[in-house]
Formats: structure tokens, C-alpha cells, sequence
């Protein structure tokens, strides 16, 4: 997507929302179906929250502020299970140097 055209998007949604709506659309599918079947079911449902999440906050920074809340919340689970795979590793491999137990 590095053609992306902010100003068009910006003007065709102030012009013609309804096909802004329409091209958006059209687009993130567009995106989506260039992955593999199951990441692409993946990133339809995530699309479908956020849709849900927009139309649920009624307004763009309110919803944003709720985006950026999930966001946050995965992060913070990602970084939760590094950690862990982390010291995991890290307890293998002083096993692996003590060698075998008898």
C-alpha cells in the first residue's frame, strides 16, 4: 500500500462519503484476500471489531481512544508471554548445560 493517497482519501470522503464508504471497503478486502485463508480470517474478524468499535463510540477520537485501549491490551499480552517464553528458555538452557541428571 505504499501508493496510498491520503489527500484523495480525505477529499473523496468529504465529497462523497458514500463512496468513500464503498472504496474503503473494497480496498481493506482487497488487502485481506492477499493473505493466506486462515491469516485472512484472522484480519476479517479484527476488521469487523473495529468497524464494530467505530460505529459503537459514535465518535472518531472516542473510538480511536478504545482502538488504542486494545492495542495496548495485546501488546501488553505479548509482551507478557515474551517474558515468559524468556525464562523458559533461559531455565533449558542451564539444563541443557548441567547436563544429563542421574
Amino acid at each position: 500500500m505504499t501508493d496510498f493517497d491520503f489527500d484523495h482519501w480525505c477529499e473523496l470522503a468529504c465529497r462523497e462519503p458514500a463512496r468513500y464508504y464503498r472504496e474503503r471497503d473494497r480496498v481493506i478486502s482487497e488487502f485481506i484476500d492477499a493473505h493466506p485463508a486462515e491469516e485472512a480470517e484472522r484480519l476479517r474478524e479484527l476488521q469487523a471489531h473495529v468497524d464494530a468499535t467505530r460505529a459503537l463510540a459514535g465518535v472518531p477520537l472516542k473510538a480511536t481512544r478504545q482502538l488504542l485501549g486494545l492495542i495496548e491490551d495485546r501488546l501488553e499480552a505479548m509482551r507478557d508471554r515474551l517474558l515468559e517464553l524468556q525464562r523458559e528458555t533461559e531455565q533449558l538452557s542451564r539444563s541443557l548445560k548441567q547436563g544429563p541428571h542421574k
